[in-house]
């Protein structure tokens, strides 16, 4: 045998690296599949926060014969409570501008919204959107939803994610929105 050391062991050697090799680049492509399905990429950023928004809505109504449809602006202010870090920071200010519309039914709500976030005094904004389809408008009630966040400005660029939120109402024009948000950058 060609290459083959003379007790004729074809792994001693050059066969040893090369076996050696072939199995640390087996095992380091395994465990990347294994990891890719559970964390952000290489290069990747992940995190959590959560906000509390207090805001005042305008909205106008229209009734139809099957319930109400509504429709107009929403704006607040609030912070980030807490954060795993960047970009999100713990205790920064944010400023909210939302659209949202929706129809309320004896037997449902189908809220949607939009949003710009504008975190801080650098002026960088995030956008969200989604809504909820249980609770109600009404003083005292509220109900839970999801929001999605599609990207931003600055250094909320590319960073997508979810918020669970619930929202309260305090008036009929008067909120309150709290969200547990996670977040990634590719």
């Amino acid at each position: 045998m060609k290459h083959c050391p003379a007790d004729g062991n074809p792994f001693d050697n050059f066969g040893v690296l090369a076996a050696t090799r072939l199995v640390t680049a087996a095992l380091g492509i395994a465990a990347a599949a294994i990891l890719g399905t559970t964390q952000p990429g290489i290069g990747a950023q992940a995190g959590t926060f959560r906000l509390s928004i207090v805001s005042t809505s305008d909205y106008a109504t229209v009734q139809q014969s099957d319930g109400t449809v509504f429709g107009g602006g929403m704006t607040g202010s609030g912070s980030i409570l807490d954060s795993t870090g960047e970009p999100f920071t713990k205790d920064a200010r944010i400023d909210v501008t939302c659209v949202v519309h929706g129809k309320k039914t004896a037997a449902r709500l189908q809220l949607t919204t939009t949003c710009a976030l504008e975190v801080g005094a650098g002026g960088d904004e995030f956008y969200v959107s989604g809504g909820r389809t249980e609770g109600d408008l009404t003083p005292g009630g509220g109900g839970p939803g999801r929001l999605i966040i599609g990207g931003g400005t600055g250094k909320f660029a590319g960073v997508g994610g979810t918020c669970d939120y619930e929202a309260t109402y305090r008036s009929a024009s008067e909120g309150s929105t709290a969200a547990a948000c996670s977040w990634e950058r590719p």
